[in-house]
């Protein structure tokens, strides 16, 4: 018997499975799936593996499988069918595929480990290092460690790779009465009053609303048993139930047919952070049949307040968060009480998409059109493909919500293939353009137009909150100088750089590149350097000086990653005007806002990709949604066809969108990819992406390019785009696409790469 086995080393050069022998007394219990140790490499360092296939014979396999780690596998045939996607890239690196796939806490560390043979041999410098004869080499350690190799081959220490769980799952102490008719003091009975409320408690709690000899006595009297179970998650409210809000006999009919149909994808136009009544029915009739529910959100700082609103309605449940930046143990706790079926509701970002169940019944996607749902760092994957992979396998309903209905949503809504939820009536809100050329006429520069201005004092003077929507970092977009013209760029890209007033400097949007500002031209000499356009932070100095009296609150990237901002959205009670690029329409303000003005909306509309339409108007449904009462948004250009959908029903954004998207060969018809191609040499890597064009294109594909990258050369490697168009799987052309020794290729779906 042969285990092909994935080795936990990520690096191209071992981007493959290894065969190794199965001992006899292993035979029986080995399978696919499952963890284990091999030797690897000639020196037989012993490393993590999983085991990717079961064969029967191979010429190939000569070492035998040191240690098997499971004792079931942790890798079922569904999270093998998520692998297969993972690696549809020909140069994904398999052993990061499982990686993504699985949680590190269930991964394994390695610790090198010197152990001192010949104590009077050993330099003196080294000496500290060694406690008890044994030194656990740190990260720090490294240094050390080519000397260390050299008194190894002296035989003065010996050298080991120690292989070790993340986590191991903790044991608490817990206690119960085992003698019911013990007659103690007046004290004991007291403490056994306590623990006669509950069947068990931890000890520390027990403690905690005691003392700790009373109870010390009554476990040595065999009073009170001590036993020890895992450490568990507990249910935030126990002793409440689960308090549903109404809706209508048509929803509830509508939930029925969702459970009958087993496996369909719903799409509803409909963005809450905060879950719709309709949602909380839908959850509590699969809980009530034992299963599972997984909610996604884009954003990892939404998990919390959707959390909070489930706990309210749900509130005899234990609702798990998958928050980042947890510890092991406390994520650790989280995957047990999942798998063990303790909890049956869970919300996380992108990466929960990969959480295993114990009995998953739906997956309900909310803000399902945020492209923060696309994972691009490491191996990359689109939580929404993976998502419906897993509801088809279990045969279970998917959820997507969003505020508008994605092109490609809408086709296979035409098509059948997905159904539209119709869950709520439109609600009248008003929506106003504003030509900003006529502005310009009536002599008004500022970046607020005058109908703009009457509406945000209106909404202040009845203490009411407004939201002001500019989708550009910093202080302005790029300086100029007035009297040559110079724009200081960023010297790798030839892009300008953007300048930030509150710093002081020019910074690069692609590279690390800044510089510091200065008014003085480095061309001409003129002291005539200005900022040219606007940024958010220009924007705030602007308002500071029109509503010198009213709280302003910045909302951006950087601004939601501090802590005291998520109170301060919570309670906006100090807050006059949110002012925020688009991260601020991802925030929990449903509800709380009676104002959104939408300033230079043309960014959007003009940005160079072939989906800047489709984002710019699922952006202003956003801002439509979010607005209580009125919705204004200036532009140069306010007949656009994207702009007058907003205010009708979208029918005439999805015809022209449509029609624009079929003529240009663009999804949802086509399926696009770009490609980097990267080499050492620019002229090779020319001659590379066009021999691939050629290779593809007899193939029927079409491909664009190859074009010189705007930041044409990065780490000695010179970068050559092409993109191509396609209809058929991406398998059918990817042998094509693996990289050489000389030329790297990247792949990227979003098509962002300039």
């Amino acid at each position: 018997m042969i285990a092909r086995v994935i080795v936990d080393i990520k690096h191209q050069s071992v981007n493959r499975t290894f065969d190794y022998l199965v001992h006899e007394k292993d035979q029986l219990h080995i399978q696919k799936g499952m963890r284990v140790i091999v030797p690897f490499t000639d020196n037989n360092i012993l490393r993590l593996g999983f085991v990717y296939d079961i064969i029967s014979a191979s010429d190939l396999a000569h070492k035998y499988v040191h240690e098997i780690l499971d004792i079931e596998p942790i890798f079922n045939d569904e999270l093998f069918l998520m692998m297969d996607k993972l690696i549809e890239d020909p140069n994904a690196l398999i052993a990061e595929a499982f990686e993504t796939v699985i949680p590190k806490q269930l991964l394994i560390h390695y610790e090198k480990k010197a152990t001192l043979l010949e104590p009077k041999q050993l330099p003196d410098d080294l000496v500290p290092f060694f406690k008890q004869g044994v030194w656990t080499l740190l990260k720090k350690d490294e240094v050390y460690y080519n000397r260390l190799k050299t008194l190894e081959q002296k035989g003065i220490v010996e050298l080991k790779t120690v292989l070790k769980t993340r986590n191991k799952k903790p044991l608490i102490t817990y206690v119960r009465i085992d003698n019911k008719n013990y007659h103690g003091t007046p004290k004991q009975h007291e403490v056994l009053d306590i623990l006669s409320a509950h069947s068990q408690m931890k000890k520390a709690d027990l403690v905690a609303n005691s003392s700790a000899s009373i109870v010390n006595t009554l476990i040595k009297k065999s009073v009170i048993e001590v036993f020890y179970e895992s450490d568990k998650l507990e249910v935030a409210n126990f002793n409440k139930t689960t308090k549903l809000p109404v809706i209508n006999e048509d929803l509830k009919d509508q939930i029925k047919d969702m459970m009958d149909a087993k496996h369909q994808v719903y799409v509803s136009q409909y963005q809450d952070t905060k879950l719709d009544p309709f949602f909380f029915h839908l959850i509590h009739e699969v809980i009530s049949q034992g299963k599972q529910v997984l909610i996604m959100v884009p954003e990892n700082f939404m998990i919390d307040s959707v959390k909070s609103s489930l706990e309210k309605v749900f509130r005899e449940e234990l609702i798990i968060g998958l928050n980042h930046g947890q510890t092991d143990k406390q994520m650790m706790l989280k995957y047990s009480a999942i798998l063990d079926n303790e909890t049956k509701i869970v919300v996380g970002a992108r990466s929960s998409v990969f959480t295993s169940f114990s009995d998953l019944g739906l997956i309900i996607i909310t803000d399902s059109n945020n492209h923060s749902y696309r994972a691009h760092e490491g191996i990359y994957y689109h939580a929404l493909e993976i998502a419906e992979i897993r509801a088809r396998y279990h045969g279970i309903p998917l959820y997507l919500s969003a505020s508008s209905i994605s092109l490609d949503n809408y086709v296979k809504i035409q098509q059948k293939t997905h159904e539209l939820l119709n869950l709520q009536e439109e609600v009248y809100k008003s929506i106003e353009l504003i030509d900003m050329k006529e502005e310009l006429k009536k002599g008004n520069t500022k970046l607020v137009s005058l109908s703009l201005n009457d509406a945000i004092l209106n909404t202040l003077d009845h203490n009411k909150k407004v939201l002001l929507i500019l989708n550009q970092k910093g202080y302005a977009p790029f300086v100029m100088c007035r009297t040559c013209s110079h724009v200081p760029v960023d010297p790798e890209t030839g892009i300008p750089l953007r300048f930030d007033e509150k710093q002081n400097i020019l910074k690069s949007n692609l590279t690390k590149y800044q510089l510091e500002f200065t008014k003085t031209c480095p061309v001409c000499g003129k002291h005539t350097v200005k900022s040219v356009g606007s940024g958010i932070d220009q924007l705030i100095t602007y308002l500071h000086k029109a509503y010198p009296s009213k709280e302003i609150l910045k909302v951006d990237s950087e601004a939601i990653s501090n802590k005291t901002y998520h109170d301060k959205i919570e309670d906006l009670s100090q807050i006059d005007i949110i002012v925020g690029t688009q991260m601020a329409l991802k925030s929990n303000l449903e509800d709380k806002i009676d104002l959104v003005g939408i300033l230079m909306i043309d960014q959007w509309l003009k940005l160079p990709k072939f989906d800047a339409y489709e984002a710019t108007y699922e952006l202003l449904s956003q801002a439509k949604f979010i607005t209580k009462d009125k919705l204004i948004i200036q532009s140069y250009d306010p007949t656009h066809f994207v702009l007058k959908s907003i205010i009708g029903d979208g029918s005439t954004y999805y015809k022209e969108e449509l029609s624009r998207r079929r003529i240009s060969k663009l999804p949802p018809y086509y399926q696009v990819l770009q490609l980097r191609i990267e080499g050492m040499s620019y002229l090779k890597t020319f001659q590379y992406a066009l021999s691939l064009k050629t290779s593809l294109e007899k193939m029927g594909l079409t491909v664009l390019g190859p074009t010189s990258s705007v930041l044409l050369k990065h780490l000695e490697n010179y970068r050559v785009l092409l993109t191509i168009k396609y209809q058929d799987s991406l398998k059918a052309f990817n042998h094509l696409l693996k990289s050489n020794k000389d030329i790297k290729i990247y792949m990227n779906h979003d098509v962002s790469w300039y």
